[in-house]
């Protein structure tokens, strides 16, 4: 688990009350998510597993309403493809094993889509109100969302101008409804960790390859840099994708039905393109997971072009170079330290396996974090430090009113410190951008000072974890 997940696990195990205390506060743009896992995890749990199987279900819907889409839109054999290719995109085995709103996002907004394409061929006011309420609790579960009903304004622009009433009245009820929720996301902006804007060719990178090609990096940086194969796998999946766009859209007899390019490009274009237009012209807030909802917009675009190949030769040779590039990102995907680098399960393993109930422990801040710490295991992995008393903590999340507690340094603890009985051990844990063991480190010869002896260490590439005893 990582960062992101861990902030799923603290929202969703407080009670109702604090809750909602939380998303007034912070984090509103997922407070409904937070709301469904929290009695999902009463009802199964809170394993790794559990809580990340609500997303790979809905992944699934999703791919079975893309399936629906592409035969609405064109025929069976585009709808099959369109659901294939969804399937082997990096970004959405991400979201399917990710504990957090993208699954559930993206299944929500594949069947706002299949509502809107039944209203506008249908007609009928039921079948308005049923794609307004579609698009209502799509946007509610992540309010990004709201974007994709300006895109199915686009849509019906170009395709029913005659339905483009009964739509622009929808997406405007919509918005309406969620107006307080987006004032008040937007008001909490001031949680978000970008800081500066992202130079652009690092966003161009993060659009054309990493909000489609890869998951989350597993390495600390927030721009994908070419080195491994499995980024190699990702740019060339990423060049021959579009590549192959390119010629469908464009080509001949090859070129991809109307209907579909109606539907899927202001799906795939609109809300990127105002995400990007905010960053740049107000305040960075994009990151590539953002519009994974976007992704089977790319799917169906995809499954057509290889759907329009002429011979079932020629779409089996693209499928399987498709599935060979993907294979190599997806396998990266499901290594341990595969969500920027987060070791935690290692760590949390170390204490398991070293520390006695009784013994102490402490969480020190984060490089470029002043008021968060590694704490952050804890409440990720709390079974590896249950029966540990925390020196350092000072306010839980709950009564921070945020996703994570406040924790004092060790020199403000140095009372509970001196306290800790002879025989008894401390447990220290750390960022490893900020090593306790370097020469000029004060919490180290404070440590030394208060009769602490080094016992034990354990590195893993963003953690380190110190274990002292007290002579």
């Amino acid at each position: 688990m990582w960062t992101d997940e861990a902030a799923t696990v603290s929202a969703a195990t407080r009670g109702v009350a604090a809750w909602w205390s939380l998303i007034t506060r912070i984090d509103a743009v997922h407070g409904l998510y937070y709301l469904f896992m929290h009695y999902w995890i009463e009802l199964v749990g809170r394993s790794a597993i559990a809580l990340r199987t609500p997303s790979a279900i809905a992944v699934g819907v999703g791919a079975a309403g893309v399936v629906r889409l592409g035969t609405a839109l064109a025929d069976r054999r585009t709808g099959l493809f369109a659901g294939l290719a969804l399937a082997i995109l990096p970004r959405v085995v991400w979201a399917g094993g990710e504990a957090r709103s993208y699954g559930c996002d993206l299944a929500t907004a594949v069947w706002a889509t299949v509502a809107l394409v039944s209203a506008m061929r249908l007609g009928r006011s039921w079948r308005w109100i049923r794609y307004a309420a579609a698009l209502l609790v799509a946007s509610t579960l992540f309010v990004y969302v709201l974007l994709l009903g300006l895109a199915h304004l686009v849509t019906v622009l170009t395709l029913r101008r005659d339905r483009l009433r009964p739509a622009a009245f929808a997406v405007t009820a919509v918005a309406c409804i969620l107006s307080p929720l987006v004032l008040l996301a937007h008001h909490e902006q001031w949680q978000l960790p970008f800081h500066h804007t992202t130079p652009l060719r690092e966003t161009m990178v993060q659009v054309l390859i990493q909000q489609f090609f890869t998951g989350e990096l597993p390495t600390h940086g927030q721009t994908l840099q070419i080195g491994p194969t499995w980024s190699w796998a990702a740019l060339a999946l990423a060049v021959a994708t579009w590549a192959a766009l390119a010629v469908a859209v464009t080509a001949g007899r090859a070129r991809l039905d109307r209907r579909l390019l109606a539907t899927a490009v202001p799906w795939l274009l609109v809300p990127t393109a105002l995400i990007l237009g905010y960053s740049y012209a107000v305040k960075p807030l994009y990151s590539p997971r953002y519009p994974t909802f976007t992704t089977p917009a790319l799917s169906l675009l995809l499954g057509a072009a290889i759907g329009r190949l002429r011979t079932t030769r020629q779409q089996a040779i693209t499928w399987v170079l498709l599935v060979a590039l993907a294979t190599p990102v997806a396998a990266v995907l499901r290594t341990t330290t595969a969500k920027k680098a987060s070791d935690w399960r290692y760590a949390a393993s170390y204490l398991q396996h070293h520390a006695r109930v009784g013994d102490d422990i402490a969480y020190l801040r984060l490089a470029g974090r002043k008021t968060v710490s590694t704490a952050k295991l804890a409440v990720a992995y709390p079974g590896a430090v249950s029966g540990l008393h925390d020196v350092t903590e000072r306010l839980t999340a709950t009564e921070n009113r945020s996703l994570w507690g406040r924790d004092y340094s060790l020199a403000q603890v140095t009372g509970r410190l001196t306290r800790i009985a002879p025989g008894r051990r401390l447990f220290i844990v750390t960022d490893a951008a900020l090593p306790l063991t370097a020469p000029d480190d004060s919490d180290l010869s404070l440590l030394e000072r208060l009769g602490f002896r080094f016992d034990g260490e354990w590195h893993g590439p963003s953690t380190d974890v110190f274990e002292f005893d007290r002579s």
